[in-house]
C-alpha cells in the first residue's frame, strides 16, 4: 500500500495534505481552530493570546487530486 501511495504522489494523483488544529488548553469546551494546505506543513497561527496556553494537534496525510 505505501509503494502504491507513493506512485500516485509521485505522478500526481495524491496531493500531500497538512492539518494544525490548536485551541486554549484545558478548555475543552473550546472549539479547535483548524490551519490547512496543501503546499507546506509550515504554519503561521495569529492572533493568540498573552498568557494563554494551548493546545496543538497536527496530522499530514495525502487525498486523491479530482
Amino acid at each position: 500500500v505505501l509503494l502504491i501511495n507513493l506512485l500516485l504522489l509521485l505522478f500526481g494523483a495524491l496531493l500531500p495534505h497538512f492539518e494544525l488544529s490548536y485551541r486554549r488548553a484545558g478548555d475543552a469546551s473550546a472549539p479547535w481552530e483548524t490551519l490547512t494546505s496543501t503546499t507546506s506543513a509550515v504554519f503561521e497561527v495569529q492572533q493568540l493570546q498573552p498568557s494563554t496556553k494551548y493546545a496543538f494537534k497536527g496530522r499530514a496525510g495525502a487525498l486523491l487530486a479530482g
